[in-house]
């Protein structure tokens, strides 16, 4: 499996250039092509209390 061309982009005009640009690359190498947006996530949209997270006994000691 080939990996792939990765580009980030946000809609702006030099992101869509990059991603035209990416897009050519990988047709010209025979890639895949993965485009890549990311939003920041809102404070607000957060739960107000944490949520519990499940704790296998003996993992915690084996992750450090």
């Amino acid at each position: 499996m080939y990996l792939p061309v990765v580009v980030g982009v946000d809609g702006s005009p030099d992101a869509l250039a990059a991603a035209a640009w990416a897009a050519r690359e990988a047709a010209a190498r025979h890639r895949p092509l993965r485009i890549v947006h990311a939003v920041a996530l809102m404070p607000h949209l957060l739960p107000s209390s944490p949520r519990p997270v499940a704790v296998v006994p003996g993992q915690a000691e084996r992750a450090t």
